[in-house]
């Protein structure tokens, strides 16, 4: 019996061997195909590194054609110096894979930000298709790449196209393996083999932005070191997993801190207002505080000063105010205005019946050491000198009522803010601008649960939610339209934009 089988399986072989072949073929094209032949051409020092796969397969829908990348393509036909449009009609189509880089130009801590010319290089790097369905584009494209001024052939279908020929010689002597590149420090298992992988190196990027842009000082407080984005598309959204991985750390980290450290519960804020910019479901406003002076010397000297006042003019105990900022709250942050404290209104909401007993004396300090009103006096010896002093008195607290809902109010308009604070019964709600106050109060907006519905995160999940359509940065306007939902998850954040 076993040698007719073997009679029978003799007269395939042939057949079976090249089946075999077709098998391992096609799998080892496969797995060439998903990985990242780009990223050995990007230099140690690149602060913003995009990767994007188109698909795989002729019958799969283009990648390209599904990216949310409409305001990077934009910075990116202006910085290679090309008409609107030619990258995404003239390239992309004839691409299997495509990386844009972004190189600093200028010392750390330069007064240059993202919005100046000269501020940063950017260069793409492009690996064309090859075989003879996609032959006459890649011909096409290799025309229309030639003709650019800052070009160069990598390998052969690999190019690259720079904003500058030094960024372009920087990628040269990667090639020639005298620059470091940047495999030796970005670890490849957190990019994954996704459609889209993109890395950041936070803390060496945000000396090149814009200090006083909003949207860089949400990032700043938000991450700590360089971050890892993983994405892929997934009926009609793109879900991504988001990652930290600081040095000397073996295993990958919360990007967030303590961000959104607390068990889970539904968010005391059931609608947000239609311009919101950020919204947090459990945060520690004391971690937040503490994380935010420690990167920002400015807040950090003014929390300092306040301490210092208070210590030496009152009883002031800050104990039970700590005890209710450190427990969970809502965190929603309004739409960017450079006149506003920190230039976003702000608002928290906490638990019903929170101790905010100190506060309002907390809030006059801080207000009155921060604008001192000179003193003139007469020393001993005759001199006359200017002394400053703070008085809180001059930032006094009123009654105010906000849909029939009694509160107080701090009105501070030299620094942009208008303290309000109030505890209608479902929550107590603290900001720093009576619009932001109205609408939470009166639940106008949008519902929470029909933002969270396209990616189905559960309200009890901890989530944050970014509205890219009113963040209006200029540092960070290649950024997709839209919204951004993440849920941390272990040491990570998962979440999809749509």
């Amino acid at each position: 019996m076993l040698a007719r089988v073997l009679s029978t399986l003799g007269q395939y072989r042939l057949p079976l061997l090249a089946g075999a072949f077709v098998v391992v073929g096609i799998g080892s094209y496969y797995c060439q195909s998903q990985r990242d032949r780009l990223l050995t051409f990007a230099p140690l020092d690149t602060l913003v590194y995009v990767h994007v796969r188109d698909a795989t397969w002729p019958w799969q829908p283009r990648t390209f054609d599904r990216l949310p990348a409409s305001n990077l393509y934009a910075q990116l036909n202006t910085s290679l110096g090309l008409v609107a449009g030619e990258l995404e009609n003239q390239l992309l189509p004839a691409s299997q894979q495509v990386s844009v880089l972004l190189l600093p130009t200028g010392e750390v801590g330069s007064p240059r930000f993202a919005g100046e010319a000269g501020a940063f290089d950017q260069v793409l790097l492009v690996r064309l298709k090859h075989g003879w369905p996609s032959r006459a584009a890649q011909q096409s494209a290799r025309r229309f790449i030639t003709r650019q001024p800052n070009h160069r052939q990598l390998a052969k279908t690999t190019y690259a196209l720079a904003s500058s020929q030094s960024a372009l010689e920087r990628v040269q002597q990667v090639k020639d393996q005298t620059l470091f590149a940047l495999t030796q420090r970005l670890n490849r298992r957190l990019l994954g083999r996704d459609p889209v992988g993109i890395y950041v190196d936070v803390p060496n990027l945000l000396p090149y932005l814009d200090q006083f842009d909003p949207a860089v000082r949400l990032l700043a407080s938000a991450a700590t070191d360089g971050v890892y984005l993983r994405a892929t598309p997934y009926a009609g959204r793109w879900q991504f997993q988001l990652s930290g991985y600081p040095g000397r750390i073996v295993r990958p980290q919360p990007i967030i801190g303590r961000l959104l450290s607390f068990s889970k519960q539904p968010p005391l804020l059931k609608y947000l207002p239609q311009d919101f910019t950020f919204f947090a479901s459990a945060v520690s406003v004391v971690d937040l505080v503490t994380d935010f002076s420690r990167r920002n010397k400015d807040i950090n000297d003014a929390l300092q000063q306040t301490g210092d006042y208070l210590a030496a003019t009152s009883q002031f105990d800050p104990r039970g105010l700590v005890e209710t900022f450190n427990m969970p709250a809502n965190l929603l942050v309004g739409t960017a205005r450079p006149e506003a404290w920190l230039g976003f209104d702000l608002a928290l909401v906490l638990n019903p019946g929170a101790d905010v007993a100190g506060f309002e004396e907390l809030a006059s300090a801080f207000w009155a050491t921060q604008s001192p009103q000179p003193v003139n006096r007469r020393l001993a010896d005759g001199t006359r000198v200017v002394e400053l002093y703070a008085r809180p008195e001059r930032f006094a607290w009123q009654d105010y009522s906000i849909a029939g809902q009694p509160g107080r109010l701090l009105d501070a308009p030299a620094f942009g803010v208008a303290l309000t604070y109030l505890q209608p019964g479902r929550f107590t709600l603290l900001t720093t601008a009576t619009a932001t106050a109205a609408v939470v109060v009166e639940q106008r907006g949008v519902s929470l649960e029909q933002v969270l519905q396209p990616c189905g995160v559960n309200p009890t999940d901890r989530f944050f939610i970014l509205n890219t359509s009113h963040m209006a940065s200029s540092s960070l306007a290649f950024l997709p339209i839209g919204t951004i939902i993440g849920v941390q998850q272990g040491g990570g954040v998962v979440g999809c934009f749509y």
